[in-house]
Formats: structure tokens, sequence, C-alpha cells
């Protein structure tokens, strides 16, 4: 994983980061060109889905648009 490497969400108008814990998770996927079901602190510990190939994330019935920066 890229130290400097940052995933967010699109809630709204704005850009919101993800925990550490779930960045590592999301991360790991993406390295690997994968999607899946990842607990995230973000939510409350539950689980969201994470398709990196679109670059979404989807929690509940709702659907959020995800990307990775590099700071």
């Amino acid at each position: 994983m890229a130290n400097n490497a940052e995933w967010v969400y699109a809630m709204g108008s704005s850009w919101n980061r993800y925990d550490s814990s779930t960045i590592k998770q999301i991360e790991y996927l993406w390295m690997r060109n994968a999607s899946g079901w990842i607990k995230s602190k973000s939510f409350h510990s539950d689980f969201i889905y994470i398709d990196t190939n679109d670059l979404s994330m989807t929690y509940g019935s709702y659907t959020y648009v995800i990307a990775r920066r590099c700071a």
C-alpha cells in the first residue's frame, strides 16, 4: 500500500475520509483488482460493499462514489 494513499467517499457535495482500518482493507482490494464486503468503523462497524472496478461503495440501499487520492 502506498503510504500516502487515502480513500474517500462522496456524500452529498462533500468527500469524506474513511478510517485507517477501512482504508487498508480497500487498498488491499484495489491492489488485487477485487471487490467485496468489508467491515468499516466509518459506518458503525457495519459491512459495506466495495467495488474497486466501478469505484463505488454500497451501504444499505445506498451507493456512493469512492476515490483514491495521494496526499
